[in-house]
């Protein structure tokens, strides 16, 4: 990030390799979005999945879900396969946004549509019962993550 009084500075961010470009004037309203843009751009996970080592930008992954003792990630375009046990990519994805709905579910919270009556909606359509028993704790942690956006 380059931040200058001088339009005229602009190219100078490409010597620095500058991801973004604010005048001091707008700072106050463009620095809280750069900041933002620049975090979600490094969360960045990598895995040894059966198709091959992958990098997964965190925002990218919807949910992950055991199927047939493999957990399965499940993206926009792809799904990605991995042995490994679901308590272990969950601490791996600790602060990430994650939320453990079932044991055969770890969800990304940025794509729940609605969450009542022990049922998630994601934002693609799909779904998912929550146990009454993991309900509370789910909402709970869902509040939460939504009050940090």
């Amino acid at each position: 990030m380059l931040v200058t009084a001088y339009v005229n500075y602009a190219l100078d961010g490409y010597k620095v390799k500058a991801s973004r470009f604010l005048l001091k004037d707008d700072l106050e309203q463009t620095l809280p979005e750069c900041v933002e843009d620049i975090l979600r751009e490094e969360r960045v996970v990598e895995f040894g999945f059966v198709e091959g080592n992958v990098r997964l930008r965190v925002d990218d992954i919807i949910y992950i879900e055991t199927s047939k003792h493999k957990n399965v990630f499940y993206t926009a375009g792809e799904t990605y396969s991995i042995y490994k046990k679901m308590d272990e990519l969950k601490a791996e994805l600790a602060g990430m946004g994650f939320v453990r709905i079932h044991q055969s579910f770890l969800i990304n919270m940025r794509y729940i549509g609605k969450l009542s009556s022990y049922v998630m909606v994601l934002t693609t359509g799909k779904e998912i019962s929550v146990p009454k028993s993991r309900y509370p704790e789910v909402k709970r942690q869902y509040t939460l993550f939504k009050g940090a956006e």
